[in-house]
């Protein structure tokens, strides 16, 4: 039984990368749209949402028939609370890069901000490369790696800064307003992107350490 169990855990792991693989590439996606005026890529990652959130639904309801049947302790407790932690910050960073692929058709047609796609850009580069980190700690219990993540995260907190001087620079524009609006919004759905990967990484301290 105790074999079966633990089977049943490997294949919720393998669910949970699974969900991280297509969670990394919707925020991917959804800033490539967004930098390329690219309507139909946007849509795509809109629809794409419920399979992220078919993704959460299984693994929470997984995780729950397991803490009910198998009463599980030490570890393999972690290892479950663990889950149930992380696929809530999976399906966040999905519904915030959906939220940046709606950004496209609102901005489409309008002036044209290249600075401030720019930054959001290289903001979204280095998020994907945040969330990748976290799963990899995740995903073989680094916890070097999972304590590196909010210094990974200080250069997009850096061009987070940098996108709101931009926006002075677009004070009084009338023109641009709308725009701007739209631009301020996406970059900080990307800065939240990375702040949910840091919260996987602290969740990796608990499950390797068992402190929070």
């Amino acid at each position: 039984m105790r074999k079966i169990f633990h089977d049943e855990l490997k294949l919720v792991k393998k669910d949970i990368l699974k969900m991280g693989v297509l969670v990394e590439q919707r925020i991917h996606n959804a800033i490539n749209a967004l930098v390329n005026d690219d309507l139909a890529s946007a849509e795509e990652v809109v629809k794409g949402d419920d399979d992220i959130d078919k993704f959460y639904i299984d693994l929470e309801a997984n995780s729950m028939r397991l803490l009910a049947t198998q009463s599980p302790v030490a570890k393999d407790l972690r290892f479950i609370y663990s889950v149930l932690f992380v696929t809530i910050h999976l399906e966040r960073m999905g519904d915030l890069a959906s939220n940046i692929a709606s950004m496209v058709s609102k901005a489409s047609g309008g002036p044209r901000l290249e600075n401030m796609l720019g930054i959001i850009q290289e903001m979204g580069v280095l998020s994907s490369k945040i969330v990748h980190s976290s799963l990899e700690a995740f995903d073989k219990k680094d916890l070097e790696l999972a304590k590196r993540l909010p210094e990974m995260d200080e250069p997009i907190d850096n061009l987070f800064k940098l996108f709101f001087k931009e926006l002075v620079n677009q004070a009084g524009n009338e023109e641009t307003v709308d725009a701007a609006s739209n631009m301020v919004l996406a970059a900080r759905y990307v800065e939240r992107i990375a702040d949910h990967a840091v919260d996987i990484g602290e969740r990796v301290n608990f499950l390797v350490t068992g402190q929070l």
